[in-house]
């Protein structure tokens, strides 16, 4: 076994830069800073927490707040626009100007010549085959 490969074991210190939790063990590192630890984990303690070291979510929340403005005022220029429209307004037409003028027939109105009734039609071709 040779005596110079192997590391340098020595007393360790592991302290947790979220709650300050501090324990002693034993490695190669004299000391070792960690983020979260059992104390302050959500996982072990059952507590939602947000760990935010960098700033991160902050920003997050003024990224999408931001972007709410925008969208928002996107959306009331788009309504204002819509309300500003240039285009000419027909006016609505009154139901003597829908219904066709007196010269022409309409759909169930009875011509000039034609039978009001079937009967007036049958007679009006029997007589014509006597003749």
């Amino acid at each position: 076994m040779k005596a110079e490969i192997y590391p340098n074991y020595v007393e360790q210190t592991i302290t947790c830069s979220t709650c300050g939790t501090v324990v002693n063990t034993h490695g190669t590192v004299p000391t070792i800073r960690v983020d979260l630890c059992s104390q302050c984990h959500p996982f072990y303690t059952g507590k939602q927490r947000i760990v935010d070291t960098a700033g991160r979510v902050e920003r997050f929340n003024q990224r999408r707040i931001a972007s709410e403005k925008v969208q928002k005022a996107a959306k009331t220029a788009a309504s204002k626009k819509a309300k500003q429209d240039d285009r000419p307004v027909v006016p609505a037409l009154s139901p003597a100007e829908i219904a066709p003028s007196g010269n022409a027939p309409s759909g169930n109105a009875p011509s000039g010549n034609a039978p009001e009734n079937v009967n007036e039609a049958e007679s009006a071709t029997s007589q014509n085959e006597v003749v």
